[in-house]
């Protein structure tokens, strides 16, 4: 894997710890924190739907998925970290783990669904 790869993996991750820290500055409700995140997770959904081609090796749903499975995990995590005053040193490192999480639990589930070949 590249590190423009890895860069771009961290981006939607990033941008939501980013979001999380002036929620957490300025007292917001972690339901608006889950708005953004969900807003993002359809933006990524359609840019995932967007550059499928029919020779990838997964279906288009699967294609779909794969951009927002990123950060599955990194928007609950974050909106639970908000209101319980979590330390941002400790959630800066699970944004950078969970993210991986995120992929290979895409990987799992789209393999035992049969929206993968080719392996």
């Amino acid at each position: 894997m590249s590190p423009a790869e890895i860069f771009l993996i961290l981006i939607p991750a990033s941008l939501l710890f980013v979001l999380w820290l002036w929620f957490r500055r300025n007292e917001k409700p972690p339901i608006n924190f889950l708005y953004f995140w969900g807003v993002l997770i359809v933006i990524l959904i359609i840019i995932g739907a967007f550059i499928w081609e029919p020779t990838n090796e997964c279906t288009q749903f699967a294609c779909a998925l794969a951009p927002s499975s990123y950060i599955w995990f990194v928007g609950p995590v974050l909106a639970l970290a908000l209101k319980l005053k979590w330390n941002p040193l400790i959630m800066a490192i699970l944004v950078l783990l969970l993210p991986w999480v995120g992929i290979y639990s895409w990987f799992i589930i789209m393999i035992a669904t049969n929206q993968v070949w080719g392996l």
